[in-house]
C-alpha cells in the first residue's frame, strides 16, 4: 500500500488477497502522460529470506487471478516480473538489487517505454530511502516461524504489516 509513496508513477495500489505474510496478491496502478492510457498490473508476491546470509527476496509475477480489469481507463500488463533482492551489508545499510522485465501492453512509442525503463528506479529510489528513514519504519521487529522464515513484520506502533487478519 505504500507503492504511491514511493514508486515513480504509482497512482494507486493496495492487496487484493493476503495468503499469508510471503504470499499475496496485489494491485497497482500508473500513470502514464496524455494521450495514453494508464497501465494497471495484478500481481502475485512471494517473499522468502535466507537465515545464513540475511538476505530477503521478494518475487512479483503478473497473475489473472483477478480477470476484469479494475480501473476502466487503464489498460492491464499482463507480462511483468520484477525482483528486489534486499541484503544486508552492515548492522544499518543494506543493498537493493531491482530487477524488473515488463511489456507495457497496447501501441506505446519507444520513446516512451526507454524513458521510463531509466526513470522509475532513478525516480523511485531516493524516494524509498526517504521513506524508510520516517519515524514510522525505525525498530521494526520481525518475527520468524520455526524455520528461519520471515512470517511477520509489525512496527513500533504495533501496526501488523500484510498480516492475513
Amino acid at each position: 500500500e505504500s507503492c504511491p509513496l514511493w514508486v515513480d508513477g504509482c497512482l494507486a495500489s493496495r492487496n487484493l488477497e493476503l495468503v499469508s505474510f510471503n504470499d499475496r496478491y496485489g494491485y497497482a496502478l500508473s500513470h502514464l502522460p496524455w494521450p495514453f492510457k494508464n497501465r494497471e498490473v495484478v500481481v502475485h508476491i512471494v517473499s522468502s529470506n535466507d537465515k545464513k546470509s540475511g538476505q530477503v527476496n521478494i518475487d512479483m509475477q503478473t497473475d489473472k487471478r483477478f480477470d476484469s480489469t479494475l480501473d476502466d481507463n487503464a489498460i492491464r500488463i499482463e507480462d511483468s516480473h520484477s525482483r528486489y533482492l534486499i541484503r544486508p551489508l552492515s548492522a544499518n545499510s543494506c543493498e537493493l538489487v531491482w530487477m524488473q522485465h515488463t511489456e507495457p501492453a497496447g501501441s506505446l512509442p519507444a520513446w516512451l517505454v526507454n524513458a521510463m525503463v531509466i526513470d522509475l528506479p532513478k525516480n523511485s529510489l531516493p524516494k524509498l530511502k526517504s521513506l524508510a528513514k520516517q519515524d514510522r519504519y525505525q525498530n521494526v521487529s520481525l518475527q520468524y516461524d520455526k524455520n528461519h522464515k520471515i512470517n511477520g513484520l509489525t512496527l513500533k506502533n504495533g501496526e501488523r504489516i500484510n498480516h492475513p487478519e
